[in-house]
């Protein structure tokens, strides 16, 4: 999921699977979840590639 050093909790792929199939259990739909894990992977691994917001220019404002 999102590493720590981005905000993120850093949890693994069994903790992923376990939040997925807690949503599904409720009810809801976890493909929208599921999608945004693979969306924010691929953020991730292009932005370290680029060299984060230094890179680009952008600076956070949190």
């Amino acid at each position: 999921m999102i590493p720590e050093e981005y905000g993120g909790t850093g949890l693994g792929l069994s903790a992923a699977a376990a939040i997925l199939e807690t949503v599904q259990e409720m009810g809801c739909n976890g493909a929208a979840c599921h999608a945004q894990l693979y969306v924010m992977g691929t953020i991730l691994r292009e932005w370290k590639e680029v060299g984060g917001a230094s890179a680009i220019g952008y600076q956070f404002s949190w």
